[in-house]
């Protein structure tokens, strides 16, 4: 039966789900009529994925189990390569960056409105009224914006897709390479390569993970070698910064300085062309990281503890206790001496979490953890901050996932929130017919809960055979116990 499992289910699950993800892919031309209809499919689809994973563990693998592992991957990819991107627009903000780069102006300049892109405006102004947040300077970093000046060099979007497609399939080569290198049965590379998640966010709306996962996925991959990893890690970095996942594996090495001084060297560079900006190489982020939350769950909890606890202890009039009016502005990003109750909850909530995931980092660097190798320890330290992020766009749930293939045991819950992730798109209803975004509490429940629900399920698993090993190892007499034949 296992025999049988590997040779034909295996397959014919990963056909299934590009039947179905293919069967999304369509009928988003037509959202948001059939929204439910199309979330649905993606739903079945990241079942059949999942159901796919399952087999793995419990079959060999086939042959030609390399050419069905590419050939699906590519079938589950081919729609979404073909339509333009319909769940999200940040692509518009790609393109803008990419243009005002290729034109010899810093993307750091300013907001689109600012002056300074005038030239760019008259040329494109389709494209400059589309971009959203236009009021906002760009939040992406000098890694991705060279992504974005090649895609705009190609040909505009689809050129944007064509380099955003190579590093989806070079993070899904250094993926297969990374299996093989540690001995791994290289169909656990489809946890990526099948995923209907890359499908829809890669494929069809050309996000930029695959541009900092790559990278991510090739320090891995070189790890032994200090100096290609570290200048890798630093690319990574400056293209997206959860790659800091790496660093508690990082300050564990021998030949760290080498590692980190390579890095620095990387990341040196990579800035170079854009020091004259200042201050203004932050762009929006500050902005985005006070401020903003979508499909957040655990963090809905300390925010609500923290807007308690501010309710208790910061009662009108709000502006007394800030004395320290550059607090204020730093809290607030705004020039004025106030701060008010959800701002400061906010802060609160969010200087909570970043505790929380600060010590993580020093237990992965110096704890009962430091057992587990890098891409292990990344992926407990990028889990860890998904679950709690105050923003969880589907997109960012890549970067577990790209992780859980070099160790499947700790998949399942990164598995069951990618799955559920198309639930994160049921506002497009409202969204695109003129409303609000609203985000049905039921949803965000179901999502969060069952990976918080397979976790658990997952650590009292690995728990309960820890100790029947340890048991099993008691009943088994030392050898200096045992009686001598002579």
């Amino acid at each position: 039966m296992p025999g049988c499992l590997g040779g034909w289910a295996w397959p014919a699950l990963g056909l299934l789900t590009c039947l179905l993800s293919g069967a999304a892919a369509w009928l988003s031309q037509d959202l948001p009529a059939r929204l439910r209809i199309h979330l649905g499919l993606l739903l079945l689809a990241g079942l059949c994925w999942m159901a796919s994973a399952a087999i793995i563990a419990r079959s060999r693998m086939p042959r030609r189990a390399l050419g069905w592992l590419l050939s699906v991957a590519l079938l589950v990819r081919l729609p979404g390569w073909l339509l333009p991107p319909r769940h999200s627009d940040d692509h518009v903000r790609y393109l803008w960056d990419g243009e005002v780069g290729r034109r010899g102006i810093s993307p750091y300049a300013g907001p689109p409105d600012d002056p300074i892109y005038a030239e760019v405006r008259a040329a494109r102004p389709t494209l400059h009224a589309a971009i959203n947040n236009r009021h906002l300077p760009t939040i992406y970093p000098p890694a991705l914006q060279l992504g974005f000046r090649a895609g705009v060099a190609l040909g505009g979007l689809w050129g944007w897709k064509a380099v955003v497609a190579a590093a989806d399939l070079l993070t899904l080569g250094l993926l297969v390479r990374l299996c093989r290198q540690r001995g791994q049965d290289l169909r656990w590379a489809a946890l990526w390569g099948w995923s209907p998640l890359c499908a829809l966010e890669l494929a069809h709306n050309a996000h930029t993970e695959a541009l900092a996962l790559a990278p991510c996925m090739a320090t891995l991959l070189l790890w032994q070698r200090p100096l290609a990893s570290g200048v890798l890690w630093g690319v990574a970095l400056l293209a997206k910064p959860l790659a800091v996942a790496l660093l508690p594996a990082a300050l564990r090495r021998r030949d760290r300085g080498r590692f980190v001084a390579a890095a620095a060297l990387s990341v040196l560079l990579l800035l170079a062309p854009h020091l004259s900006a200042g201050t203004r190489l932050m762009g929006s982020l500050g902005e985005y990281g006070r401020r903003w939350r979508a499909n957040d769950g655990a963090f809905a909890l300390v925010y609500a503890a923290s807007e308690a606890v501010v309710a208790r202890l910061y009662p009108p009039p709000h502006h007394e206790p800030w004395a320290w009016h550059r607090l204020a502005r730093v809290i607030t990003g705004r020039d004025r001496d106030t701060v008010f109750p959800d701002e400061l909850a906010a802060v609160l909530a969010r200087a909570a979490v970043a505790a929380i995931l600060l010590g993580l980092g020093l237990w992965l660097v110096r704890g009962s953890l430091r057992w587990l190798g890098p891409a292990e320890g990344a992926l407990v330290f990028t889990g860890a901050s998904l679950l709690l992020t105050p923003v969880l766009h589907p997109w960012y749930l890549l970067w577990a996932l790209a992780l859980c293939p070099l160790w499947p045991a700790a998949a399942p819950p990164v598995l069951v929130l990618c799955a559920l992730a198309p639930l994160a798109y049921l506002p497009l209803e409202s969204w695109l017919t003129g409303g609000g975004w609203h985000e049905p509490t039921w949803a965000r429940f179901l999502q969060h809960g069952a990976a918080w629900g397979t976790l658990a399920l997952v650590v009292v698993s690995r728990s309960f055979d820890a100790a029947k090993a340890a048991n099993y190892t008691k009943l088994i007499p030392k050898w200096s116990d045992r009686p001598h034949i002579v």
